[in-house]
């Protein structure tokens, strides 16, 4: 990975606003891992989990993966499918499925730190105080629970559920929310409750926690005229948020299977709902539902449900669909700059990688949306423009290319050597 460093000054005064185009990009098929969730580390580093098919395509195996940039990179493989993993606040990768216990990766090699369990684990996350959680289908007896990791045991947290749990939660007081089947549980580290007045109507599939205090909970239920909502706890009550576009399905069963939030508070969601027979994600932002980008015909044309998404510190998403796809997809945030007003950029930094590189050419820069990037080759010959950071460049010959990059004035700022290999 290349990084340089240059002093730029851009002088804007025209009144009008620059808005850098929204694309979804894949970052690369998973081979023959159905993968079912994707996360990112404070790093900004990828991974993947899900199954393994055989020739057969059957799901004999669980695997995890990890982006390198440029190429997914296999880190375990567990005899039986994974179904969920989460990291902790120094970066270790927890891991979980049917396998029957607990993996612990991290970042050279993987442990067991027990809690051997019948059923399947379905859903993790972690506390500000590194306590690690499980749910799932696992139980004793005929009834599910949920344990606690907190680095040296497992606890047993006492409350027993009639359902199979399918999402957690922790908010900044590491207070436990808990959802399965038409019911969202508190657990205080103390005592459990079950938060009043739901009037959901199926399975709860996700929930998150908002910077502004509030839980949100997604799934399979619906409004009265049979709507997929999205659901807000205050506190206080439950209120549905269901202004702007409705989530719908030409199925006719649409449902949220996974939440994302940014750092500006703004929702995402997905799962199974479409516009024009395709999958899509939705944003909820300034009381309204819109969707993330109308970019169908670039990747998100697909007639499964999207199983998991992310967003990383830089607020990108990724997001998986699982079966025939087997593909991660990447969506940068839209930046709009206005220029109004003159606009001095110093010491402004890009990146491009992977150099060599065999499918994609990315370029990241530190202020999206003031850079065209032009490749040529060796002896001149243009061969490709582009805004959006991406290059795809499989279809190239082996050798060297030049890259240029330039403001959005056109004005030029530096080239840089780009090795292909195919």
């Amino acid at each position: 990975m290349k990084n340089i460093c240059l002093s730029v000054l851009i002088l804007l005064g025209v009144n009008l606003v620059y808005s850098q185009p929204q694309r979804w990009r894949t970052i690369g098929n998973i081979g023959k891992t159905d993968p079912v969730e994707v996360l990112s580390d404070k790093n900004g580093n990828l991974y993947a989990c899900g199954s393994y098919f055989n020739d057969s395509l059957f799901r004999v195996m669980g695997m995890v993966s990890k982006w390198d940039g440029n190429k997914w990179r296999e880190i375990g493989s567990f005899n039986k499918p994974v179904r969920t993993f989460v990291l902790d606040k120094n970066n270790n990768l927890y891991v979980a499925g049917e396998f029957g216990y607990v993996a612990k990766w991290n970042g050279t090699e993987w442990t067991q730190p027990g809690f051997n369990h019948n059923g399947a684990i379905d859903a993790m996350c972690v506390d500000s105080k590194n306590n690690i959680y499980v749910a799932g289908s696992f139980s004793k007896g005929s009834e599910m629970y949920v344990a606690m990791y907190d680095g040296a045991d497992w606890y047993d947290l006492g409350r027993r559920f009639s359902y199979f749990l399918n999402a957690l939660s922790t908010d900044p007081d590491n207070n436990l929310y808990v959802g399965g089947s038409n019911q969202v549980s508190k657990y205080d580290g103390t005592t459990w409750s079950t938060l009043p007045n739901w009037n959901g109507n199926g399975n709860i599939n996700a929930l998150c926690n908002g910077k502004d205090g509030n839980l949100y909970a997604g799934g399979s239920f619906t409004d009265s005229m049979g709507n997929t909502y999205l659901a807000k706890w205050d506190g206080n009550e439950w209120s549905a948020m269901t202004n702007g576009e409705k989530m719908k399905s030409n199925s006719g069963f649409s449902r949220i299977n996974c939440l994302a939030i940014d750092k500006h508070n703004d929702i995402y969601a997905a799962g199974k709902f479409e516009k024009s027979g395709t999958n899509i994600v939705m944003k909820w932002s300034n009381n309204e539902w819109a969707e993330v980008v109308n970019d169908r015909t670039y990747g998100t044309s697909y007639f499964g449900t999207i199983e998991s998404i992310c967003i990383d510190t830089n607020d990108v998403l990724s997001l998986v669909w699982p079966g025939v796809s087997r593909e991660v997809w990447q969506l940068k945030p839209e930046v709009k700059i206005p220029t109004s007003n003159p606009v001095k950029l110093e010491h402004m930094k890009y990146k491009i990688y992977p150099n060599p590189a065999s499918t994609l050419l990315y370029i990241d820069i530190e202020k999206p949306g003031y850079f065209t990037a032009k490749l040529s080759a060796i002896t001149g010959q243009s061969i490709t423009t582009t805004s959006n950071g991406v290059i795809d460049v499989s279809g190239l010959a082996n050798g060297v290319y030049i890259l240029a990059i330039y403001d959005s004035n056109n004005q030029f700022i530096s080239t840089n050597k780009v090795a292909i290999i195919n």
